[in-house]
């Protein structure tokens, strides 16, 4: 009986593995491939060779996009957040946009003063992104 349902479960894992649903089916926020996305490699180089200032996040996005990276902040957790991103409605633009993730954001802090760090994080990453945003919308930049 047992070898029937290991037989079962491993037949019934092929089969959805081998199913019509393809990787490149899957959106962008999910295989982390972007392959409309605006912002060019050197232009991700320069952003993260720039400081970033917890207190200024729309002065940070302006230099960012003056440069030529839209990409919107992600801030980890049980996944990965965009926040200030109304997500499904717009799950067509962080394709466009693209995102970069911070290492050292999480659900699991360490310490008082990692949770203090994520929270302001948080609020910079959300400020950030509804200017990336905004200047999106408003046709700055595509």
């Amino acid at each position: 009986m047992m070898t029937r349902y290991i037989f079962i479960v491993v037949t019934s894992l092929l089969c959805f593995s081998c199913s019509s649903y393809a990787q490149n089916d899957l959106p962008c926020w999910v295989t982390g491939e972007y392959p409309n996305l605006l912002t060019k490699q050197e232009a991700m180089l320069k952003s993260y060779l720039l400081p970033m200032d917890l207190n200024d996040p729309i002065a940070d996005a302006e230099v960012r996009i003056k440069n030529g990276d839209y990409r919107l902040i992600g801030v980890g957790g049980l996944g990965v957040s965009y926040l200030g991103l109304n997500m499904p409605s717009d799950s067509e633009m962080l394709c466009e946009l693209g995102g970069r993730y911070l290492q050292g954001t999480g659900d699991v802090h360490e310490s008082k003063s990692h949770d203090n760090l994520m929270k302001r994080f948080a609020e910079y990453a959300k400020q950030y992104n509804m200017k990336i945003i905004a200047s999106y919308k408003a046709g700055k930049f595509k």
